[in-house]
């Protein structure tokens, strides 16, 4: 019959345009799929070249600050050693400091490699000797020190007394033991 014939039609166009609509939207699915995969993409990209300027950034400033503390040792160096010659004279005796201890045969250049070597065995000296360990010691000398200082100012600031034409008692090592 015709009924049936225009409904199985209106059916079937139905359908077509269901099937239709049904891949327009996953077409349009998939294209936003597509467009936020590569906002995404996009992003990472943006977020790992921010890290990696970053990094060079941290690195670039570690470097100057590398250098700049380089370039202060070297200048604190020179205005130390600007006297040589005037205030300091370097005396050698012996074979120009290349005598099989594979000295560099520069006097200074010795000297100032020795530094290092000369700090521990005066350290060592002083602790064996001491009993007790270096900074301990030097707190104890600069005590030592702040006490004449301060003797000193009160003695200075004190009218003259009338025995100040006595001797001094003298202090012997056993006089300082604990």
């Amino acid at each position: 019959t015709r009924a049936e014939a225009d409904a199985s039609a209106t059916e079937q166009r139905g359908r077509a345009e269901a099937i239709a609509l049904q891949a327009m939207r996953e077409a349009e699915a998939a294209g936003e799929r597509a467009n936020l995969l590569a906002e995404a993409e996009g992003r990472r990209e943006l977020a790992a070249a921010s890290a990696a300027e970053n990094e060079i950034n941290l690195r670039q400033f570690l470097i100057e600050q590398i250098t700049q503390a380089d370039v202060e040792k070297v200048r604190a160096i020179s205005e130390a050693m600007g006297g040589l010659g005037n205030n300091v004279r370097i005396v050698q005796f012996g074979n120009n400091g290349s005598n099989g201890t594979g000295g560099t045969g520069n006097t200074l250049m010795d000297m100032l490699m020795n530094i290092p070597e000369v700090a521990e065995v005066f350290r060592s000296k002083v602790e064996a000797l001491s009993g007790e360990d270096m900074e301990a010691t030097v707190h104890r000398f600069a005590r030592l020190l702040d006490m004449l200082r301060a003797n000193d100012r009160s003695i200075s600031s004190a009218p003259p007394a009338a025995n100040d034409d006595l001797p001094l008692p003298s202090v012997t090592p056993a006089d300082d033991a604990p």
